[in-house]
Order: C-alpha cells, then sequence, then structure tokens
C-alpha cells in the first residue's frame, strides 16, 4: 500500500523528476571533473617520470629487436628489466604519500557532493509534502531559497549519518564476504547483496520519518531524528521494513533490467524516479502514521478510516429535517 501510494506520487511529479535528474546531473558532473583533475595530476606526474619513460622506452626497443631478429641476450635482459623495474619502484614508492592523500581527498569531494546532493533531496521533500498536501507545486529554486537553512541542516545530516553507517556497513560487508567466499563461492555476492538491502531497509525503517517531520512539523533535524523513534512498535516497524525492502527490489530489479536492455541510458530516468518515489514513499509513511489526508494524483486523494469515521460519526448527530 505505501509502496504502490508511493510510486504513485512519483509519476504524478514528472517535472520534479526532471528537476532532481538536472540537479544531479550538475552536483555528479562538477564531482567527477573535479576527481579526474585531483588524480590527473599524480597519474600525469608518475607517467611524465624519467622512470617510467625508460621503463616503456625499454619495452619499445626489446620488442623492435624481437621483431628484427636481434634478441638481446638472457643476462642482459634479466639485468636491464630489474633496473627498470627497480627504479620504477622506487619512484612510485617515494610517491606513496601523494598516493595515500589521493583516495582521502577524493572521499571529501564525493562528501560535499553528497552534502549539495542532500540539500536538493530537502527542496524534494518539501515539494512531495505540498503534492500530496495541497497539489501545488513550487519552483525548485524559490522552495530552496525559502527552506535554504533547515537544508543545510539536514544536508549536514545525511553527509554525517550516512557515513557512519555507510562505514559500518561496508565494513561488515567486506568481512561477510571474506568469510563466506571460500565456502560459497559465487553464492557470496548474492548474501552479501541482500545483506546491504537489509541493512539499508532498516535504516530507513529508524530514520525514514525525519524529513518528513522536519518539513510537516518545522522541527529541526535532532528533535525529527530523536522523535522517528517514538512511538515504534512491533508490528508499526515490521510493516515499514517490508515497505522499504520491497522499494529497494523493485529499485535494484527495475535498474538492472533497463541498464541491461538500454546499454545504462536507463540511469537518466530511473535514477531521478526512485530518488522522488523514495522520498514519496517515506511522506506516504508518515501521514499514514499519522492519519492525514493526502492527494495521489489530481483526481485521487486518499482518506484514513479515521477521518472517514470520524466524518461519518459528526454526520450522525446533524438533525436533518
Amino acid at each position: 500500500m505505501k509502496v504502490t501510494n508511493g510510486l504513485k506520487v512519483a509519476m504524478a511529479n514528472k517535472p520534479l523528476c526532471y528537476k532532481m535528474l538536472f540537479s544531479r546531473t550538475v552536483i555528479t558532473v562538477i564531482a567527477y571533473i573535479v576527481c579526474f583533475l585531483i588524480a590527473n595530476i599524480l597519474i600525469k606526474d608518475v607517467v611524465e617520470s624519467q622512470e617510467v619513460k625508460d621503463f616503456f622506452g625499454f619495452a619499445v626497443q626489446e620488442f623492435k629487436n624481437f621483431i628484427l631478429g636481434n634478441p638481446t641476450s638472457n643476462a642482459d635482459l634479466s639485468a636491464q628489466l630489474n633496473a627498470n623495474i627497480s627504479a620504477t619502484l622506487a619512484m612510485l614508492k617515494a610517491k606513496i604519500a601523494e598516493f595515500m592523500w589521493m583516495p582521502i581527498v577524493i572521499l571529501l569531494i564525493i562528501q560535499v557532493a553528497k552534502f549539495f546532493t542532500g540539500i536538493c533531496d530537502y527542496v524534494m521533500a518539501v515539494n512531495v509534502n505540498e503534492h500530496m498536501s495541497s497539489l501545488r507545486h513550487a519552483e525548485f529554486f524559490t522552495t530552496l531559497v525559502e527552506h535554504f537553512s533547515p537544508a543545510i541542516r539536514y544536508a549536514t545530516y545525511c553527509v554525517l549519518s550516512l557515513l557512519i553507517y555507510n562505514t559500518f556497513i561496508i565494513s561488515v560487508s567486506a568481512l561477510l564476504f571474506i568469510l563466506l567466499i571460500r565456502y560459497i563461492g559465487f553464492f557470496t555476492f548474492t548474501v552479501v547483496l541482500f545483506f546491504v538491502v537489509f541493512a539499508d531497509s532498516f535504516r530507513l525503517m529508524i530514520v525514514g520519518l525525519v524529513p518528513a517531520k522536519m518539513v510537516c512539523e518545522k522541527c529541526g533535524v535532532t528533535k525529527a531524528f530523536r522523535d522517528a523513534f517514538k512511538g515504534l512498535n512491533f508490528k508499526l516497524m515490521l510493516e515499514r521494513f517490508l515497505s522499504y525492502f520491497i522499494m529497494r527490489l523493485i529499485h535494484i530489479t527495475i535498474t538492472v533490467i533497463m541498464s541491461f536492455a538500454t546499454l545504462g541510458v536507463s540511469f537518466i530516468v530511473t535514477v531521478p524516479f526512485f530518488s522522488v518515489a523514495y522520498m514519496s514513499v517515506r511522506f506516504v509513511d508518515y501521514y499514514t502514521v499519522h492519519h492525514k489526508k493526502y492527494y495521489l494524483t489530481f483526481d485521487e486523494i486518499v482518506v484514513p478510516k479515521e477521518l472517514r469515521n470520524k466524518g461519518e460519526q459528526l454526520l450522525n448527530k446533524v438533525d436533518i429535517d
């Protein structure tokens, strides 16, 4: 029910999907360009070093000698090869500090990109809420300006929480892979993938209402995170977990099938659509838990049974002559 309604809200918000596609594309392209320029500085320095030039020059010369039938003696070839390899390794060892800093810098750039993506996600959350509550569709940039402060706080929360959680999940996944690969072979990939989907669904079960609480209740990210745990019982947690788990399976299945069928072109559709769909499911969850009516489309509105029963009781009290 929540997944179905969330997908309906996303499909009814095609302009928002296009805006998310544009914003994520711009952020991703800029991040890739910066990462490439940083990596290129070190790679270019290595490729253009005298040691690498000597090594490739030696390899080319020996290949020419082999083609022309003038091979170098085994002793000379071995000595020259060892000398070139030793010189190249010594050069790489001297640059080991630069190699260690490069992934750290790239990781920081990725986190900055996630920060800006988090800002866009909060704007998307506001737009999803306005669609569901009143069918209002405000301009993306206007919404960003109006909600800039909470968007910054939400983006900071996303970067920090996801960095900690993802580091833990990646570590556990790597440990699982190392422990299971010798026993179940290729099936290990399936087990690790299932664990990642399970862990991500569990995370959304716990904190899935944070953006909805921030937008609908105008509260800070700390209070929204704390209140997200309130009122959780086993039945509600299981229902919420299954919703996010099913959503992840749908996402993975459709993305894999469409990417193979279109050679990856489908990502320009699936990435923004599922971004909106996940946020829509989170708001459907919030509206359902708080017994609030909401719009799916212009012609379709969901009214919780609690409100319907209340309306029937009020109607029964009216004396119609």
